[in-house]
This record gives structure tokens, C-alpha cells and sequence, in this order.
């Protein structure tokens, strides 16, 4: 993160707001545990910055960490939102649970074989070779 503080004539920028730059950066570079890093250190600063909480969430499920997205998406959908912000976290929950499931294939083959440990017949001499290969064969 940028140290320094930045001014643009009348204002200075937040560090927050270096922050969440910082994290769309590092989003943009693939380098998603950081990016993590900075969306949490805004959120514990102001918890109540809901669009930080969503790039959280989008990146979280970037990096596969599909639990805490689902307790992100929680916390969002428990506050007072707009229709269009509610509406956009319930389609991320139903595509999270659409992609969050197991699913097991296997099969069974029944084999109908009376020597399955492939012994040989008794009284096979195994100096003759013939009666090795007729039992076989």
C-alpha cells in the first residue's frame, strides 16, 4: 500500500480509499490473497462499505475459498439493501450453490468366476508343462 497521502488540490485522499485501489490492483494481477488482505483491512475500518464487501466476496470466490464467500453474502443480504443490490447477491448465492456440490459416480461388475484366485487344478505335475496348459487352455 502507498504510504504517502495524496492531495488533488482542496482534499486529501483517504487511506482507505489507497487501499481499495490497492486491492483492485492485485485483483486485476491475479494475486488474490492480497487482495484479500486489503478488502479485509477496509471492512474492519468501515464495516459498513457493502460494495467492498462484494468485491470481497467476488474475489473470495476467485480464490475458491467458498465458505467465507457464503458468510460475506450472508452479512450483505442481512442489511437493508436496494432491490437491484439484493437481487445480485441471491443470483452469486444461487450460483455458488449451483457449483458448490458433490457429486460420486461409480459402478459395480458382477464376475461370474468359480477360480478367482487362479489356482491350479490338483494333482497338476508342474515338471509337465502339458498338463499345465491343458488345464489352462
Amino acid at each position: 500500500m502507498v504510504q504517502c497521502k495524496v492531495t488533488t488540490g482542496h482534499s486529501i485522499i483517504s487511506p482507505l480509499f489507497l487501499e481499495w485501489a490497492d486491492a483492485i490492483l492485485e485483483r486485476r494481477k491475479k494475486n488474490y490473497s492480497e487482495s484479500i488482505r486489503h478488502y479485509r483491512k477496509i471492512i474492519s475500518a468501515r464495516p459498513d462499505w457493502y460494495s467492498a464487501r462484494l468485491q470481497l466476496a467476488t474475489v473470495l470466490y476467485l480464490n475458491k475459498d467458498i465458505l467465507s464467500v457464503k458468510e460475506q453474502l450472508r452479512k450483505l443480504r442481512s442489511e437493508a439493501l436496494s432491490q437491484d443490490t439484493a437481487g445480485l447477491i441471491d443470483r452469486f448465492i444461487a450460483r455458488i450453490q449451483k457449483t458448490d456440490h458433490w457429486s460420486f459416480r461409480g459402478g459395480f461388475t458382477y464376475l461370474n468366476e468359480k477360480n478367482i484366485n487362479n489356482v491350479p487344478p490338483l494333482r497338476t505335475n508342474y515338471r509337465k508343462m502339458e498338463t499345465w496348459k491343458t488345464a489352462v487352455g
